[in-house]
């Protein structure tokens, strides 16, 4: 049950860390900009950006191994001699 006065949005992120990273002024205020126009934390929108980021380079490196081996080995290649 969450303590008094506090709202579900904090109850739900407890287990995140804190971090901070440098951003270029120019990026962080359309980052700003965007949250605003949204409704919602930049904070959230900066999480869900990276989320996406981070899923597309896991399926990236997922698919990568399916190129290895491609092609034709001669029997000589095939066999080591």
């Amino acid at each position: 049950m969450p303590c008094s006065g506090a709202s579900a949005h904090v109850i739900t992120y407890m287990p995140m860390r804190r971090t901070s990273i440098l951003l270029d002024p120019g990026l962080l205020a359309e980052l700003e900009r965007l949250a605003r126009r949204q409704g919602r934390p930049t904070a959230h929108v900066i999480r869900e950006a990276l989320e996406r980021y981070v899923t597309e380079q896991a399926e990236v490196k997922s698919t990568l191994p399916a190129f290895v081996g491609l092609g034709e080995a001669t029997e000589a290649k095939a066999t080591g001699e």
